[in-house]
């Protein structure tokens, strides 16, 4: 079957029309508003989605443009719906009945260029051990997010050199990017079949960025027992604000006994060199919340 649409992995060309007709007439979009929902024909958890153009609402096109963060996800065959809002506030699903297609093919490889191994590693008390280095993945996206941690998604060989030292829980991935580490924890490991029911040959390992570790972390700093019951951090640089939540509640706790991670550290310098603390000025006041919560809930003093 042919691809409805074509395009390169990682490509941003070109910009697709789509026409919406009924019984050979354009369906009017005025006031319309359309999604398009792309999903990895074999690994469901890749997905794409795009938010279409209305480009002349009386002839029912559609403009769709594609950047390069949309398409870098493993090539292949993507099964795509449209979703439609009419002007009424009611909504239609296209096709009625099974998908449209798109097939996302390989990017061309620069000469002499190696795709960045990706490490994994186990705590040992303060450090992280390396337990062993993967060439030979076949894809991994990362997804940041604002305000809570991110997420992270890689296809890898079950065979490949390295793969046995993948494990869920107590167990990290680092993936060098454009001179920094993306750190991240590996939480399910999962085979996927094929489409003819049978098991794959790679494992799909997903997890959260190193942040994570703080997701479920309460402030129980012990300026909560004392004065307002709040830990107030009043009319402060906004860097300060938020080292402070974390430092009470993750690394320093001589009042608790055994919530203090020894592996986390906070540092005063980017690349050897110090640097001044960023943002300000803010308060902020927490109490049995959520360490991430707190230390991104600062508000700024007006």
């Amino acid at each position: 079957m042919t691809a409805d649409i074509t395009i390169e992995q990682a490509g941003t060309w070109p910009t697709y029309q789509l026409t919406l007709t009924r019984s050979g007439n354009p369906v009017p979009l005025a006031g319309a508003t359309a999604v398009l929902s792309a999903f990895h024909a074999r690994y469901s958890g890749w997905e794409i989605r795009r938010s279409l153009e209305v480009d002349d609402p009386t002839a029912g096109t559609l403009l769709c443009e594609f950047f390069a963060a949309d398409t870098v996800h493993p090539p292949g065959i993507y099964n795509i719906r449209l979703g439609i809002t009419w002007g009424d506030g009611s909504s239609t699903t296209l096709p009625a009945s099974g998908y449209f297609q798109m097939d996302i093919g390989p990017a061309p490889e620069a000469e002499d260029v190696l795709p960045e191994p990706l490490r994994v590693y186990e705590r040992s008390g303060s450090t992280l051990v390396l337990l062993a280095v993967i060439d030979a993945y076949e894809a991994i996206e990362w997804t940041r997010r604002w305000r809570s941690p991110g997420s992270w998604q890689a296809v890898i060989p079950r065979y490949a050199t390295g793969a046995d030292a993948l494990q869920e829980g107590g167990r990290f991935i680092s993936l060098p990017r454009q001179g920094d580490h993306l750190i991240g924890i590996i939480e399910s490991m999962e085979i996927q079949l094929t489409d003819e029911g049978e098991v794959s040959e790679s494992w799909t390992v997903t997890g959260r960025s190193l942040g994570a570790i703080l997701q479920n972390r309460i402030c129980l700093h012990g300026g909560v027992s004392t004065g307002t019951g709040y830990d107030e951090q009043l009319a402060v640089a906004g860097e300060t604000a938020m080292r402070h939540y974390v430092d009470v509640n993750a690394i320093n706790q001589p009042m608790r006994s055994g919530r203090s991670l020894d592996c986390l550290l906070q540092l005063m310098t980017r690349g050897g060199e110090a640097r001044p603390l960023r943002s300000g000025p803010v308060s902020g006041s927490a109490r049995c919340a959520g360490v991430l919560r707190s230390a991104i809930g600062a508000r700024m003093v007006c």
